[in-house]
């Protein structure tokens, strides 16, 4: 819902474009909170957008759009983003293309335009969703329907993602609008990765034979690549070696730390990165990794979409840092959970982290309603780094640093900067046979 492109629906809009519907809610949405906002006791000058997931996804899309702003007035002042997807590329007319399945199943294709529009308006919600061509290649491929953002990629098979560049609403993709500082809009950006995002959805991997095997299957698809000090070598086998599972807690972690840095970390080091070069603002990236006490039962990706697992703990449980966790710890939303002491530690550091940010849109800077924070203070932008390096090229090369968020039940909550985070892992995901396999987004 909210991303429905077809041509029909083209032909028939003001615009000549269709989709990114969502996008335009969400500025309408920050139309009224600027018009109001004082009403409740805010300023309309420092509205800070939080996004989750796609949300976030959709909040980064909205940042290089012309909605962006009202008139010249800027309808955010900083952006906050919780486990986006770094990549949107779709072009409209591929995703009215894609997109066609929906009118035959609906019974809603027809040679008039005009004729066609209108029986697609008349479709209700359910009728949507029934016939949506989210369940149908390309975004979900029927001869792998495991292919997901939470697992890594086989060659080949792929889902498009939802933000479609139109031209309009979205004028470009995400890496040529990032790189441009006449559409990027220079505001503050805090974005954060959950250090193992498809621990939400673990796979059955609990032994080193069975990671490598997972992995091998999956990954071997892609072949070899040619280096000029070891000639060939296979994608499978050098990513067994860049994440060891003896460094890891256990095999499943360094699968789920591969999954995250191929599909979300490093396509953001390189976006982020990007930022930093079009914008004078801060801009900040952080790997979270905190964990809860014990393992717990998914049940959706919300602020409430957890709970105590049966006992004993079933293999699916999530046990890491998993997608979706920050939003819960922010929120303290204890609907069906009830945090406990260090958990609630690492929340409070979380919060105050996020909130800070919120207020003053740096993590240095504080105004008469904060104190200073020694927490957030150790969060640098991305480009303090002595060699903030971008390249924006297919095999790029991005160095940025990264602010790595610790707290468990047995690690107090702090940040700590990295200047090197998994660089060379990302130089592995960033060629071409896998960059461009995983149009990421969800």
């Amino acid at each position: 819902l909210g991303f429905l492109a077809l041509d029909a629906l083209s032909q028939t809009s003001f615009s000549k474009v269709s989709g990114n519907y969502g996008i335009a809610d969400i500025a309408m949405a920050l139309k009224w909170v600027k018009a109001n906002i004082k009403g409740f006791g805010g300023d309309p000058e420092t509205v800070t957008v939080l996004g989750h997931g796609s949300g976030a996804t959709n909040v980064l899309a909205l940042s290089v759009s012309p909605l962006a702003k009202d008139g010249e007035e800027a309808l955010l002042a900083r952006v906050l983003l919780l486990s986006p997807h770094a990549r949107f590329d779709t072009r409209l007319r591929t995703a009215e293309q894609h997109n066609r399945p929906l009118l035959l199943d609906s019974n809603c294709q027809n040679a008039d335009a005009a004729t066609e529009a209108a029986c697609l308006r008349a479709l209700s919600a359910a009728d949507l969703l029934r016939y949506s061509p989210m369940h149908s290649p390309p975004y979900w491929d029927a001869a792998t329907p495991d292919v997901t953002p939470f697992d890594l990629p086989v060659a080949g098979k792929h889902r498009d993602g939802l933000v479609i560049v139109d031209g309009s609403i979205v004028p470009l993709s995400s890496w040529e609008a990032f790189a441009d500082p006449n559409v990027i809009a220079h505001v503050p950006f805090m974005v954060t990765v959950m250090a193992e995002e498809s621990d939400a959805e673990p796979r059955l991997v609990n032994t080193p034979a069975e990671y490598e095997a997972a992995v091998t299957e999956r990954l071997q698809s892609f072949g070899s690549f040619w280096t000029a000090s070891r000639g060939d070598v296979r994608f499978d086998h050098e990513a067994l070696a860049l994440y060891p599972a003896t460094a890891y807690t256990s095999p499943l972690a360094a699968y789920e730390t591969m999954v995250t840095d191929l599909t979300t970390l490093c396509p953001l080091k390189r976006l982020m990165g990007l930022a930093a070069s079009s914008t004078t603002m801060p801009i900040y990236l952080g790997v979270n990794t905190i964990r809860l006490r014990e393992g717990v039962s998914v049940n959706s990706l919300s602020s409430n979409g957890f709970s105590t697992p049966l006992r004993p703990a079933p293999a699916f449980a999530a046990q890491h840092s998993f997608h979706a966790l920050d939003l819960i710890l922010y929120f303290q939303d204890e609907s069906h959970y009830q945090l406990w002491g260090p958990d609630l530690r690492a929340a409070a550091g979380l919060q105050e982290v996020f909130d800070h940010f919120a207020r003053t849109g740096s993590t240095e800077s504080f105004n008469h309603m904060t104190a200073t924070s020694a927490k957030t203070y150790a969060w640098k932008p991305v480009s303090d780094s002595v060699d903030f390096e971008v390249v924006d090229s297919l095999n790029y090369r991005t160095n940025v640093d990264v602010a790595v968020i610790k707290g468990a039940w047995t690690d107090p909550f702090h940040v700590t900067m990295q200047t090197h985070y998994h660089s060379q892992q990302c130089d592995l995901w960033s060629r071409d046979a896998i960059d461009r396999t995983y149009a990421a987004a969800a």
